[in-house]
This record gives C-alpha cells, sequence and structure tokens, in this order.
C-alpha cells in the first residue's frame, strides 16, 4: 500500500483565492458583496431580509395588522424606529443572516491576514447570532422545527473560546465540551462516514490517533470542494473538545489557525439589535428566557 503524501500546510488555491479576493475589494472599493449586505442590513434596522415571498409571509400580514392599542411599549418603539413591526420569525431571518454574514467577513479578513483579533470577534459574533436565531425558533414563533445552525454556532463559540449561554446547557456537543455525561448515543452508533462524526466518535472513545486521522481526513476532503474552507470551525472545535479529554491535535493546517486553538475565556461578543430583540423574546415568553 502507498504511503500517504503529508498534509500540505497551506493548499495550492490559497494564494490564487487571496490574489482574487484583492482584486473583488479593488473593483468593490474595499467593500466586499457581504460586508455592503451587512451593512445594509444594519442600516435598515430590524426589518424582514427578505423582500420576496417566503413561507412566512402570511403570519408577518397578519402580525402587522394588529391594532395599535395592543402593542406593547417595547414593540411600539422598535415600529417608530423602524417603520415597521419585526415579527419573530422576520427577526430568525435576519440572525441567520447575520450569521452567514459575519463569518463570510471573517474568512476573508483571515484570508487576507489582516488582523487575528477581529476575526475571532467576527467568529464569534456570528456564533451569538446564530444562538439568537435559535432562542425565537424556540418560542415557537418560527415555522418548522429544523435548527440547521445551531449546533454550527454553538461550534463557534467553542472555537473562540467564549462562554456557552445557559439555553444551550442540555445539548450533547456543550455537554462533552465540559466534560458531562451526555447522551451521546447518535453519534457513538452512528453508521456515518462524515468526517466530523468521525472526530466526535474518536473524543467519545479517547482515541487520538483516531482523532487526528479524521481531523486530516476533513481537511484532504474540503480541500476538494469548489468553494474553499478558510477557517474549518468544525475540526477547530474537535480540537478544542479533544483537549479536554487530553487529546492532542498533531496536525499543521492552514484551516486550523492557531489563533482559534489558544483562544481561552473570551467575551463573547453580540450581534446587532441583541438587547432589543432579546428583550422582545423576554417579553413574549411567559416567565421569559435566559441567554
Amino acid at each position: 500500500m502507498a504511503r500517504k503524501k503529508p498534509l500540505d500546510y497551506q493548499p495550492k488555491r490559497w494564494e490564487k483565492e487571496r490574489l482574487k479576493l484583492e482584486k473583488h475589494l479593488k473593483t468593490m472599493g474595499g467593500v466586499s458583496a457581504s460586508e455592503h449586505n451587512l451593512l445594509s442590513i444594519i442600516r435598515r434596522g430590524k426589518q424582514s431580509v427578505f423582500q420576496w415571498e417566503n413561507p412566512y409571509a402570511q403570519r408577518r400580514a397578519e402580525i402587522r395588522k394588529k391594532a395599535e392599542d395592543t402593542w406593547t411599549p417595547l414593540e411600539r418603539s422598535i415600529v417608530e424606529k423602524a417603520g415597521r413591526i419585526m415579527s419573530c420569525d422576520n427577526i430568525y431571518i435576519t440572525y441567520i443572516c447575520f450569521e452567514g454574514h459575519y463569518q463570510n467577513l471573517a474568512e476573508k479578513k483571515y484570508l487576507l491576514d489582516t488582523s487575528d483579533q477581529a476575526c475571532l470577534e467576527l467568529v464569534s459574533i456570528s456564533g451569538a447570532a446564530g444562538v439568537t436565531a435559535e432562542l425565537f425558533r424556540r418560542e415557537g414563533a418560527v415555522c418548522g422545527n429544523e435548527r440547521p445552525n445551531f449546533e454550527y454556532a454553538l461550534m463557534k463559540l467553542i472555537a473562540c473560546g467564549n462562554p456557552i449561554p445557559a439555553c444551550a446547557a442540555a445539548e450533547p456537543l456543550v455537554r462533552l465540551y465540559r466534560g458531562e455525561p451526555a447522551d451521546l448515543a447518535p453519534w457513538a452508533e452512528s453508521q456515518e462516514t462524515g468526517h466530523y462524526q468521525n472526530c466526535l466518535r474518536a473524543i467519545l472513545s479517547r482515541d487520538e490517533a483516531a482523532l487526528n486521522d479524521a481531523l486530516e481526513a476533513r481537511i484532504r476532503e474540503r480541500r476538494k470542494h469548489l468553494y474553499p474552507t478558510f477557517i474549518d470551525i468544525c475540526a477547530a472545535a474537535c480540537v478544542k473538545i479533544g483537549a479536554r479529554y487530553g487529546l492532542r491535535c498533531g496536525l499543521e493546517a492552514v484551516e486550523l489557525p492557531r489563533m482559534f486553538l489558544e483562544a481561552e475565556n473570551r467575551p463573547m461578543s453580540l450581534p446587532p439589535f441583541y438587547d432589543e430583540v432579546t428583550a422582545l423574546l423576554r417579553e413574549r415568553a411567559e416567565g421569559g428566557r435566559e441567554m
């Protein structure tokens, strides 16, 4: 059996992607499309990100028809500032978009090698935005029960060394990170070949070699994708979790930034409008919810 070629620290396309981004920024006057979209959302205030029809349109229309005398003072102040009611499903969509845009900006800053601290802060904001979206989904204000971004958002907070919000304390990933007993049977028994699942299974079995193999396999696979990964948040989170169990990562790859692996006890950076929208959520929820 032929020996596998050692993993290069940096993929061959890295420099090509950096030059392409620099050219794009020059064309756009120094502002990327993601940054432009993000600033546009913030300037519009607490409004819906999507202007076209979507599954929540009817619910928003019903909320807008609410008589003014039923609005709470907080709802009234938001309407006065934004010019319309910001319903919970609109907030959910907005914060899902915040999560994506802030992550995109973080990866661009990392690719351009501009600022480690700015990159960490942007990923932290992205994670906090994902958690905020999950709070609105749990409140039942959003159609459907899927939560594709929540575990990924928690991985961002773990990778950044941020405190984990109380609302996520019972999540299996968080309990594993904290070294607490957790129902991890789905991961342990999973027959999936996904490298992320393999990382988790290696941590569960306290197998350092298997963890390193799974991390390397994941990075090799992602380097083949059409759209490159500049920061592998899942891999970085698995390294941080594994370290809690004495498992050392011997892998050196540009997608595993040292700044994430060394980040500990950093305060969580909050997304725009966080205080106002979570106050609205507490007002709507019986007894409130702790973030």
